[in-house]
Parts: C-alpha cells; structure tokens; sequence
C-alpha cells in the first residue's frame, strides 16, 4: 500500500480498487473442486514472504470481492491495523511466488457469457463437471504457510519445484481448505514462458506496490485503481519482507491460501 495518512487517505484507497477491472493479477481457486494446471516460475530458494491484509471490498455491482494484499508494516504505521473492524483484516504470512497458469477448472461456468463472450469448454472428471478457463500467461500467487510446507517437501525431493508442471487443486470451505499438489514428469520450459520469465517484475517491487508503470504481469493496460494510485517510495533493503521462507511458523487458526 503506498505511504499515505489517515482513515480517509485509506478509504480512498479501497474505494479506487472498488472499480471493477479485468482478470486478477492473482491465481484464484474460489470453491472446493476448483483446479489449476500451473508451472511454477521461482525456485523454492527465491519466494519472498511477509505479513499482508486483504480486505473485502465492495464492487460496483453490489457484491465484495477480495482487494489486492496490503503488506503490513508491523508497527503504528499500518493503517489497516488502526482501521481493523474484525479478524477477517489482520495481517498473516503469506509467501509470494510467480506461475504460469495454463488453464483453471472452474465448478461453475463462464459468469460472463451473459455478456455476450464465450462460455468455457466443460469438462469431466468421474461424476464431477468442471469449466476450463483458458489462461496461459503468468500469475501471482500467495501461499499461506499449509501451501508453502507442501511446495517445500516437493522441493525437499526433487531438489527444484520449477522443473515440471503440477496440478493444483482446491477441497473444502474455509478452515478446512486443503490444497493437493500433483505432479507431472520433469519437462523443459515451453519457449514462450522461457521468455516471458526475464520481464517479470521482482517478487518484492510487487510486494510493495513499484512495479512501474505496467502491470506486474506485463500487461502494459494497466488497472484504472492501479493508474490512480501513487507509488511507495523504497523502503530499506529487507524491510518487511525476508527471502526464502522455509522457516515460517504455521499459524493454527491462520486461513488456508488461495480462497480469495
């Protein structure tokens, strides 16, 4: 979140991301069943973590949607802190890494082809009917410590988590999420996501919201809220945010990843 003071200068913040805006910068897995077919792009000795706040905010059709994270500044700085109405806002460890997202299995189906665009191509898995949303560009995602541990024992025995493509599928609601982590047979990169690797911003510019006049994703449209809001000046080195990650504590009643 940029430097700024005050509950208003906050509220004004949450009401630029109330704009509706295209696909989220963000791999999301938002019931049980949902999946995605996902290639990791940084090396499990490379994530960064910190404590980031999401916040639910309301959209122009009425209904919330998750914000983007808010790195917490641990202090009487943090105005997320100072503005908390419940639980639901308080900062948890998250760790940042960037994927490749090929496609997800949604359970329900495109909710814009009412819009006029196509609907997504259905698919079946035993009894279970899925949506495929073709993606094929890369994402963000945030790991709550439950993920983490499961990448790093992948990591633990195979030595890298870049070097093949996984299925990351979502069961259960609320506390009791659980995330399965499948695995393929090592393959190279496809050329294309070779080369979109060089041009992602860094992990930590994104974390404090200096990712420079593109999107993060590269997309260079970027967001209405994201083109309003002003830059954080850069912070000291390892400010917040510590490489690697493998040593976090779990926090018991912490939310399970990816729900947003």
């Amino acid at each position: 979140m940029p430097v700024s003071h005050g509950r208003e200068a906050l509220q004004e913040y949450l009401n630029r991301q109330s704009q509706d805006f295209g696909p989220s910068r963000y791999l999301i897995l938002r019931a049980s069943g949902e999946a995605a077919k996902i290639r990791v792009l940084t090396e499990q000795t490379d994530f960064v973590v910190g404590k980031f706040h999401r916040l639910q905010i309301p959209t122009s059709t009425g209904k919330f949607r998750v914000g983007d994270p808010i790195l917490c500044t641990e202090d009487e700085t943090c105005e997320v802190c100072a503005s908390m109405k419940d639980d639901s806002e308080r900062a948890r460890l998250l760790s940042l890494y960037w994927l490749w997202v090929y496609f997800i299995d949604h359970v329900t189906q495109n909710p814009s082809t009412r819009a006029g665009t196509k609907p997504w191509e259905q698919v079946i898995f035993g009894n279970q009917v899925c949506y495929r949303e073709p993606v094929e560009a890369p994402r963000l995602l945030l790991a709550g410590s439950r993920l983490a541990k499961v990448m790093d024992t992948y990591y633990i025995r195979l030595n890298s988590i870049t070097d093949r493509d996984y299925t990351l599928v979502r069961s259960g609601e609320k506390l009791a999420t659980e995330y399965s982590f499948i695995a393929d047979a090592p393959a190279p990169f496809r050329a294309d996501i070779a080369s979109v690797i060089p041009t992602l911003a860094s992990l930590e510019d994104v974390a404090y919201g200096r990712t420079g006049d593109t999107d993060p994703t590269g997309d260079t449209s970027r967001t209405a809220h994201e083109a309003a809001a002003p830059r954080r000046s850069t912070p000291a080195a390892g400010e917040d945010l510590v490489d690697l990650g493998t040593d976090a504590e779990s926090t018991p009643a912490e939310d399970p990843d990816l729900r947003w």
